[in-house]
C-alpha cells in the first residue's frame, strides 16, 4: 500500500491541474480539517494515509471526474459521517433482501460498518474506501456501491487520483455528468492483489486498452450563456436558491443552471423524484466555499 506521503503527493498534482485548468472548481477546495473533524475520521478505522487528505482539504465540489463530489467529515447531509450513517440505515433496512451483485473481492453486503463513504456522484452512488475485503483483495481498496451492485474499481487513492489526472487531461472534466454507457471507469478492470500481481476482477475481462493520446488543443470555442433558472442568495451560512420544476422534470430528474453567490454559472444535477419542498444540498457549489441548497417548487403552469 502507498504511503501517506505518495498519497498526498498524488492528490496535490490533481489539485494542481484544477488551479492551472479549473480556478472555479481548485477555488472550492476546503482547507483541511480540524482536530476534532479528523479524530472523528479516525474513529471509524480510516487509515493514516486516507487521513491525510482530509487533513489537506476537507471536501469540496466535483473535483473527481464524472461528478464525484469530495465529502467532508462532517455535516447534517452530504458528509462522510452522514452517508456512513444512511449506509449503515440502508443495509439494516434491506438485510431481509437477496444479496447485491459484486464484482471484485468485496462482500456481498447492502452496507458494512467498515465502507467509508468519502465521494457522491450526481445519482447518489458512493466511493467507498473498503477496509474489510474479501481475499486477494486490498485494505484500503475503493469500491464503488449502486444500487444493486458492488464493485471494485481500485486498489487505493494513489490509483483513483492517477487515473482521474489522465482522464482530465484527456477532457473528461470533473463537473460533467457521465454517460454509463459509453464512459467506463479506467480503473474497474483491474486491482493490484497483495502478492503484486495485476489480475482481472471478472473472469471474462478483455485485455485492457491502450490508452491513446490526448487530441491536440483546439482553438477555443465561443458558447451562449447557458439559461439561469435559479440565482443564489445567502442564508444560514449556504447559498439558497428556489428552482421551479415542472412535474416531468421532478419525476425525471433534470439538469438546471444556477448563479452563484460570486456571479459564476453552476449545472446542478436535480435528482428524479424531487418534491415540492424538497431540499437539495450540493456542497462547496455556492461560491465563496458556501454549500448551495436548492429549494424545489412546483412550477406555476
Amino acid at each position: 500500500m502507498a504511503t501517506a506521503q505518495e498519497i498526498t503527493a498524488a492528490w496535490t498534482e490533481m489539485c494542481t491541474w484544477l488551479r492551472d485548468n479549473r480556478p472555479d472548481l481548485f477555488n472550492e477546495l476546503r482547507p483541511g480539517a480540524d482536530t476534532e473533524a479528523l479524530a472523528e475520521l479516525s474513529a471509524l478505522g480510516v487509515p493514516e494515509e486516507w487521513c491525510a487528505l482530509w487533513a489537506a482539504n476537507n471536501g469540496a465540489g466535483c473535483v473527481l471526474f464524472d461528478g464525484w463530489t469530495w465529502l467532508p467529515i462532517q455535516g447534517v447531509v452530504d458528509s462522510v459521517v452522514s452517508e456512513h450513517d444512511a449506509l449503515m440505515e440502508m443495509a439494516e433496512q434491506r438485510d431481509v433482501d437477496a444479496s447485491p451483485v459484486t464484482e471484485g473481492p468485496v462482500q456481498a453486503a447492502w452496507g458494512h460498518r467498515e465502507w467509508i463513504p468519502f465521494a457522491v456522484d450526481f445519482s447518489g452512488c458512493l466511493l467507498c474506501i473498503d477496509l474489510a475485503p474479501l481475499a486477494g483483495g486490498v485494505r484500503g481498496q475503493i469500491i464503488l456501491v449502486e444500487d444493486d451492485r458492488r464493485r471494485v474499481l481500485y486498489d487505493g487513492p494513489g490509483s483513483l487520483f492517477a487515473d482521474c489526472l489522465i482522464r482530465m487531461e484527456m477532457g473528461v472534466h470533473p463537473d460533467e455528468e457521465p454517460d454509463h454507457e459509453t464512459d467506463e471507469w479506467a480503473g474497474e478492470a483491474v486491482l493490484e492483489s497483495k502478492s503484486g500481481d495485476r489480475k482481472s476482477t471478472e473472469a471474462s475481462a478483455e485485455p485492457a486498452k491502450p490508452i491513446p493520446p490526448p487530441p491536440p488543443p483546439q482553438p477555443a470555442e465561443v458558447i451562449d450563456e447557458p439559461t439561469v433558472r435559479a440565482v443564489a442568495e445567502q442564508a444560514n451560512g449556504a447559498a439558497e436558491a428556489s428552482i421551479a420544476l415542472d412535474s416531468d422534470e421532478r419525476a425525471d430528474g433534470c439538469t438546471v443552471f444556477v448563479r452563484q453567490l460570486t456571479g459564476d454559472i453552476v449545472g446542478v444535477r436535480v435528482p428524479a423524484g424531487a418534491w415540492d419542498g424538497a431540499r437539495l444540498c450540493i456542497p462547496g457549489l455556492g461560491g465563496r466555499s458556501l454549500d448551495l441548497v436548492l429549494v424545489v417548487q412546483d412550477a406555476i403552469a
